[in-house]
């Protein structure tokens, strides 16, 4: 959890969440890119999503989306032999007009979409940090999928922009243990700070002049 030490660092008005790549290209049965792991984590942000919202908490969907014919695939490092064995779909991944771009967590009216994602970091490319600044965001509460490759890199460009990053580790997930636990270290130690989803909830209310819980 954030340490009191760190508290004045923190905008009480200024969080908003991201949910990155919770989407059927990922995360269906005949997933383009499959990364089942993500299915587990479904609850969890339908829950602390619930929760921010309660609180006027801005959210932010992060969804990838590439033009028919995948010419924004042409990245020599996604083009590579060893990856294009272990996912063959590559190249039909999330194509616009395709049911793969649709998201597995619920966008409700007042929630926000960016759907241009086309490379790790959710700001690469993307309207993200004009839409954070227009919002007068200063921390993001990162979840989704997956920790050590999207995630990972958003937290990087997040910090690299001057914003704040808290990630709860029961909202994302990865390709497996090891990897996720290395993502979260490297956050933990050098890009933000690390929390549950139940922590962001109470910390958010503490800063906003509530009481402390034992949760804290």
């Amino acid at each position: 959890m954030i340490p009191n030490e760190d508290w004045s660092l923190f905008n009480p008005n200024g969080f908003a969440a991201l949910v990155i790549d919770m989407h059927r290209g990922h995360l269906d049965e005949d997933a383009t890119i499959p990364l089942p792991r993500g299915r587990k984590i479904l609850a969890a942000i339908e829950n602390l999503m619930e929760n921010l919202r309660k609180i006027d908490v801005p959210i932010i969907h992060v969804i990838s989306k590439f033009r028919k014919g995948g010419i924004d695939k042409m990245c020599p490092q996604f083009r590579r032999s060893s990856l294009l064995e272990r996912v063959p779909r590559y190249f039909e991944h999330n194509i616009e007009g395709t049911k793969y771009v649709e998201s597995l967590v619920s966008i409700q009216e007042n929630d926000c979409v960016v759907d241009t994602k086309k490379r790790y970091s959710s700001f690469h490319g993307t309207d993200l940090e004009l839409l954070l600044r227009n919002l007068g965001i200063e921390t993001l509460i990162v979840t989704g999928i997956a920790a050590e490759f999207c995630v990972l890199n958003t937290c990087f460009d997040a910090l690299s922009r001057d914003f704040k990053v808290i990630v709860p580790e029961d909202c994302v997930e990865g390709e497996n243990d090891d990897h996720v636990k290395f993502a979260l270290e490297i956050i933990g130690n050098r890009l933000g700070w690390l929390a549950s989803s139940n922590q962001i909830i109470e910390f958010i209310g503490v800063l906003r002049g509530g009481k402390v819980s034992q949760v804290m």
